[in-house]
This record gives C-alpha cells, sequence and structure tokens, in this order.
C-alpha cells in the first residue's frame, strides 16, 4: 500500500506541474497578444489648440477622415501618415498643429522608440518681459497663440540635436530656415541674424531629416 501511494502521489505532482506550465504558457500567450494589438491612445482635434475632438476609435493602424489638425499622444507613439509623408507624434507630445493640416488619412502606432522622440531644440528668448532659455521637443506651427510668449522672441540656438526647421509666419508660413544635425551653432546664428529671423520666429518645426532643399519636408 506504501508503494501504491507514493506512485499515485508522485502522479498527482506531475499533474500539478503540467497544470501549472500550461497556465504559464497561456498567460504568456495573452500577453503577447494583448501587446501585439497596441494600447496607445491617441486623441484626434478638427482644430487647432486641441478644439472640437473627434470620437474616432483609433486601434493599431486606423484609416480616418481628413480634417484633422491637432492631436494628443496620451499613450505610445505614432506615425501620422498623408499622402505628402509622414509625421511622427511621440508619448507625451501634443501637437497643436499638424505639418500636414487636414490631409492625414491613417493613424498608425509605433510598438519602438523613433529617434525624432529624443530630439531636442533650445532657444534664447527675450519677449521684452522675460528673457530665458526654452526648449522645444516636437512641431509648434502656432507660437502666436495661447500666451505667446515665446511668439517673435527667439534670438538665438543655444544647442539642439536632430532635424528643425523655423517659420516666420504661424501655421508654416513665411520664409523657413533649415537646422540640421551638424550645423553649428555659430553658422546658425550668423544666419538667424543676417536672414531677419531673430526676433521673428513663430513656428518651430520636428524633422525626421534634413530639410533643406526640400520643397516637401514630410518626404524624408
Amino acid at each position: 500500500y506504501t508503494i501504491k501511494f507514493e506512485e499515485n502521489l508522485i502522479q498527482i505532482v506531475m499533474v500539478q506541474q503540467l497544470f501549472r506550465t500550461m497556465l504559464l504558457a497561456v498567460f504568456l500567450l495573452v500577453t503577447v497578444v494583448w501587446e501585439a494589438r497596441g494600447e496607445g491612445i491617441l486623441e484626434l482635434y478638427d482644430d487647432d489648440n486641441y478644439d472640437d475632438q473627434r470620437d474616432d476609435d483609433i486601434m493599431e493602424t486606423t484609416n480616418i477622415r481628413g480634417g484633422v489638425t491637432s492631436v494628443k499622444a496620451i499613450s505610445g507613439n505614432w506615425k501620422l501618415i498623408s499622402d505628402d509623408g509622414v509625421q511622427i507624434v511621440c508619448e507625451g507630445n501634443n501637437v497643436n498643429y499638424l505639418d500636414d493640416n487636414d490631409n492625414v488619412e491613417t493613424v498608425e502606432e509605433l510598438h519602438e522608440d523613433h529617434p525624432v522622440c529624443s530630439y531636442i531644440f533650445r532657444v534664447n528668448y527675450d519677449n521684452g518681459e522675460a528673457s530665458g532659455v526654452v526648449y522645444f521637443t516636437r512641431s509648434n506651427g502656432i507660437l502666436n497663440s495661447g500666451s505667446g510668449k515665446y511668439n517673435d522672441a527667439i534670438q538665438s540656438v543655444a544647442s539642439f540635436t536632430g532635424y528643425w526647421r523655423v517659420y516666420k509666419n504661424p501655421k508654416w508660413g513665411g520664409d523657413s530656415y533649415d537646422i540640421c544635425e551638424g550645423d553649428s551653432l555659430d553658422d546658425i546664428n550668423d544666419a538667424l541674424v543676417a536672414e531677419d529671423f531673430v526676433g521673428e520666429i513663430t513656428g518651430v518645426q520636428r524633422l525626421t531629416c534634413c530639410g533643406r532643399d526640400k520643397e516637401n519636408v514630410l518626404e524624408c
């Protein structure tokens, strides 16, 4: 009887171990499927400055109707696709005016860190009432909105990584100047003075490549 009992006990233990292994396999499978489906949250707005939020049900890849002007990436990194190219919007970015306003047709969640998400553009500003250093990590095409603290206040570039373009007019209008990785600060700031950008910048655009000599900066 003792031998029989021990054999039954061994069988019970083996069944329990097998059951635990099966549960672990199911858990891992569910985890992989859940992560693959995407959990990011992207809010779409029909107007600039996050007015008139849309109720689109955004999944991992979603075709949308045109007319989107501003977005908030609550979580996840996103690729916004239009006929002219793409714009990357990183987790935590609130973009008050899209690079290709009104023309985005598809949004796609990126399950990776995109290089542009680490770009930083630091500038010295002076608006007559306050001065200092401010940094940008995303596109802002309407510096003259809201408090307008930095509108027409940028005096020089302090440091930067990546690729940027500055504009004299809001919503990517007027003259522009490209700032590309590898450019020297002295050359950049001399050019901003020579081309009358000092105290005249109303838009700062983050790009995925150097926009110099490109008519369409979204084709990178």
